[in-house]
């Protein structure tokens, strides 16, 4: 009778544990939800700010490239 207490005993801890370890299980798997979720938002935040940089640097270009042929304008002039 000692040994089938032992084994009861013994299959309480672990379906503890095993419960414990589920509820661990489950709460990691919902901050990885929420972990890919920001990841995608990061991501796709990052796409827009690189077209927005894209865009800046095509204004900047285009304003610096007015600018020297308005110089070389302005010299010829003279």
């Amino acid at each position: 009778m000692e040994i089938l207490y032992g084994f009861h005993s013994s299959n309480v801890i672990i379906y503890r544990l095993n419960s414990t370890l589920s509820v661990r299980i489950e709460e990691l798997n919902a901050q990885i939800s929420l972990l890919y979720v920001e990841n995608l938002r990061l991501r796709a935040s990052e796409i827009a700010l690189a077209a927005q940089l894209k865009r800046e640097r095509e204004k900047s270009h285009k304003v610096l490239t007015d600018a020297e042929a308005a110089v070389r304008l302005a010299f010829i002039a003279n």
